[in-house]
């Protein structure tokens, strides 16, 4: 979280590579593509379908900052602390309901009978 205080972006392996796509997410969500699936500026302008290789949604929530009037900097930053956050505080309560009966029946399900019905008992009641 703190090399995300500050004026500028953090420095990472892949940090530049996601400002890069934030702007053509944004350039492509601006032109009409719902979801935005191909990248225009990419490889020498003659485009690619990086959005549908790399996870978009977090794409998709820095977007809604950029809308709001953040830089593209500032929405990334915000959407990544806001995801460690979020992850920080799911985690505390999954470590406190694994030593309840309820707990137990998260744990098993999430990492023993897979995905579907994870998602159908726990995922799916919170939307």
């Amino acid at each position: 979280m703190k090399t995300l205080r500050g004026p500028d972006f953090y420095d990472g392996h892949d940090a530049q590579a996601h400002i890069v796509r934030l702007y053509q997410y944004d350039r492509a969500f601006k032109d009409g593509q719902i979801p935005p699936r191909w990248a225009g500026g990419l490889l020498g302008k003659r485009g690619y379908p990086v959005f549908i290789f790399v996870y978009p949604l977090p794409y998709a929530i820095s977007e809604g900052f950029h809308y709001l009037g953040l830089n593209l900097a500032q929405s990334l930053k915000l959407t990544f602390a806001g995801a460690y956050l979020i992850s920080a505080i799911a985690m505390y309560f999954l470590l406190l309901n694994i030593g309840n009966p309820a707990g137990q029946d998260f744990y098993q399900l999430f990492c023993g009978r897979g995905h579907r019905q994870f998602l159908k008992k726990y995922l799916l009641p919170l939307l």
